[in-house]
């Protein structure tokens, strides 16, 4: 949730007070082990270049390290970290739960061991007071900070580590959904957030809901968090749900969507577009591929596109033997405009829209068109 965060040029980093700005971190032993050296799905750095072995170089002011378990109460930190440049001799501040300790460091890998009573519990921990001002010389034009090898946290007290518990999300305003697989290249989901924070970056009534079907968090947030930064200032709202939702927070989540979202290249069905606009959501989408079945002016903001050539997902060689449809970026970002104005301005038009993708998908995907056709289809065959 961007209301959680402070978004700079460069970084992001969870703002004081908020305990667990994602909720991917679960407690389960009483020690926790993050290893900045080697890729993991379990683990989730912001700030640093890509694992060596040996861990990780940072390369922003206020790099941060999510956690494996929520810290909470007397704990142990056990932090190997090393400098580059300026950085060695320099004091750089470990943050934890609303507290800030001072560690010393060396152009050797040395292991500092912090104790600490976290009042506020939190699930990840900040550095900052990192240089970034010298290279690291050679072929290699990065900017080193602090070079982090891991992470030990231990509880000294006898509870266990706390369990990160059931999130409330509140929202409000008008709010655009759309739900996708961050890893399909069809889906096209930057053009999805950028047009949106250009189109409300000073509209803070307006929120962008992207929940993600993905395996790993970690597969797609370190875009995700560079192109906020690079979005900044923006007074939306943008939030990202990960993993499944139990199905009484799923109708949740469309209870309180006013626009259903989709900017793809190419689908063929679009099940989570269907099933919105069935329950009376008006879409925002381009009427291309399959959803130009039920993609109408009448119950949708219809996005333009235009032929590109590509290829098919199993051609091996990559060939490009077919098409799929580019959506414009403008034609996106006046959408979402249009869509705003008739939800804050315009509310007969809105109920308009939203009965007419109630009625257009009933009569293209109900159960009762359908067993209907499967029964003039299965009729047809007896009589052969």
């Amino acid at each position: 949730d961007t209301h959680n965060f402070r978004i700079g040029a460069d970084t992001l980093y969870p703002r004081e007070g908020v305990g667990r700005p994602l909720e991917i971190a679960a407690a389960g032993d009483a020690a926790g082990q993050v290893d900045l050296g080697k890729p993991s799905a379990d683990v989730m750095t912001v700030g640093f270049y890509p694992p060596e072995g040996w861990g990780a170089w940072s390369k922003v002011d206020n790099p941060w390290v999510l956690l494996p378990l929520v810290l909470s109460g007397p704990t142990t930190l056990h932090v190997a970290l090393r400098g580059f440049g300026d950085n060695v001799g320099r004091q750089i501040e470990l943050h934890v739960g609303g507290a800030t300790v001072s560690l010393p460091v060396t152009d050797d890998l040395v292991e500092h061991t912090v104790e600490i009573d976290v009042e506020q519990p939190v699930n990840f921990v900040r550095f900052s007071n990192v240089d970034h001002s010298r290279e690291a010389g050679g072929d290699d034009t990065r900017t080193l900070g602090i070079g982090v090898e891991g992470i030990r946290v231990a509880r000294t007290g006898a509870a266990a580590p706390e369990r990160a518990g059931p999130h409330q999300l509140d929202l409000g305003g008008v709010v655009y959904t759309s739900i996708f697989n961050p890893r399909d290249g069809r889906k096209n989901w930057e053009d999805l957030l950028t047009a949106f924070c250009y189109a409300f970056r000073r509209e803070a009534r307006a929120t962008l809901v992207l929940k993600m079907t993905c395996r790993s968090a970690t597969e797609y947030l370190d875009d995700l968090f560079e192109l906020l930064c690079q979005l900044h200032p923006f007074e939306c709202r943008v939030v990202i749900l990960h993993g499944y939702l139990e199905a009484d927070e799923f109708a949740a989540l469309l209870q309180n969507t006013s626009f259903v979202v989709n900017a793809s290249r190419g689908e063929g069905q679009c099940l989570p577009l269907m099933e919105f606009m069935s329950s009376g959501i008006p879409a925002i989408a381009p009427a291309n591929t399959a959803m130009a079945d039920y993609i109408t002016d009448g119950c949708a903001f219809i996005v333009d596109s235009t032929p590109e050539p590509t290829f098919w997902p199993h051609e091996k060689n990559q060939l490009q033997t077919t098409f799929w449809e580019r959506p414009s970026w403008e034609s996106l970002h006046d959408a979402y405009r249009a869509s705003f104005r008739v939800a804050t301005q315009e509310p007969e038009r809105y109920v308009e829209m939203a009965g007419v993708a109630a009625q257009q998908l009933h009569q293209f995907c109900s159960i009762e068109v359908l067993s209907a056709r499967l029964r003039e289809f299965l009729d047809s065959l007896d009589d052969r």
